[in-house]
């Protein structure tokens, strides 16, 4: 899990910042809500997403949250079963066959993926 359940406050409400490592690692990073990390995102940051359910989180499901959860522009947004996200863009490139050295890459960069 990315973040520890003890993270998650009852009373809190929580984002979660999505970035790309130097790696090429594509990740994301638990928010409170107006914190100064909400307001000022670092710079590795490329999207935001709305408040998330606490029990989604709790539960550490990307897949249930890129089901429920919207990015703060009010596009969705993809996670696959190795926890990598992905813009509706760049799922539409994947799901043409479009080669991965040519799809516009929200990061300006190609992510890493695990071995398939």
């Amino acid at each position: 899990m990315i973040w520890q359940r003890s993270d998650i406050h009852t009373d809190g409400r929580y984002k979660l910042h999505l970035y790309q490592a130097g790696d090429g690692k594509r990740l994301f990073r638990l928010i409170v809500e107006n914190s100064s990390e909400d307001h000022q995102p670092a710079s590795d940051v490329a999207l935001i997403t709305q408040v998330v359910p606490n029990e989604l989180l709790k539960r550490g499901d990307l897949l249930g949250i890129a089901r429920q959860v919207t990015l703060e522009d009010g596009h969705a947004f993809f996670v696959d079963a190795h926890g990598v996200w992905y813009t509706e863009d760049e799922i539409a490139a994947l799901n043409r066959g479009q080669p991965w050295s040519t799809i516009q890459w929200v990061t300006g960069a190609m992510p890493w993926v695990p071995d398939r």
